[in-house]
């Protein structure tokens, strides 16, 4: 082939190129777009996890948007790996390392500042109600899956569905004549080396 045969087929190449990308950028442009607005909706939430104890909540899989966020006194960072999510939390000197997989897809966290590590929402939540009574109504007229009050002890513990989030839950059922407070349960995750 002379070089002037090669040169024209390098731009063509070149064209297919430069056409492909263009026919992706606004593509990589829409993700940018919808990252960002993710990111202003990346509001934690303080909740009420015990007695005395609060903690702020994570985004979920699906929800978490890459970057640096600051809650009260901790630096959470975001990072998106194939298939996890790593949240690195910094309070002072102190830093912890939460992974959540896309495979679990009800991964729901809180990042406890207090006790400076993070914490798996569970699919239940602790309810005072001023009648125990009412419990078996409350759960026909919710979203929960079951219950067991525990009337000596001063409060119910009321099962969700996987598909429904328990801070969610919790924030609804207050609103309830019956329901003097609820508190979302948590548990220590499995510890993954970082």
């Amino acid at each position: 082939m002379s070089p002037v045969g090669q040169f024209g087929s390098g731009i063509q190449k070149y064209s297919r190129i430069v056409a492909v990308a263009m026919c992706l950028m606004p593509v990589c442009i829409a993700v940018a777009e919808e990252r960002e607005d993710r990111a202003e909706e990346f509001r934690p939430v303080e909740v009420q996890i015990e007695e005395k104890a609060k903690a702020f909540t994570l985004p979920e899989f699906k929800e978490a948007v890459p970057g640096a966020y600051r809650i009260g006194n901790t630096e959470i960072t975001v990072e998106l790996h194939t298939e996890n999510i790593r949240f690195k939390a910094t309070t002072g000197n102190i830093e912890r390392v939460q992974w959540v997989s896309e495979t679990d897809e009800f991964g729901r966290f809180v990042y406890n500042e207090d006790k400076k590590r993070f914490e798996r929402l569970t699919h239940s939540v602790k309810i005072v109600m001023e009648d125990y009574d009412k419990l078996k109504d409350l759960i026909e007229e919710t979203e929960a899956k079951s219950g067991k009050a525990f009337p000596e002890l001063g409060f119910a513990i009321v099962n969700l569905p996987k598909k429904v989030h328990p801070l969610k839950f919790s924030k609804k059922v207050e609103t309830r004549d019956d329901v003097k407070s609820s508190t979302i349960e948590v548990e220590t995750p499995r510890q993954i080396p970082h």
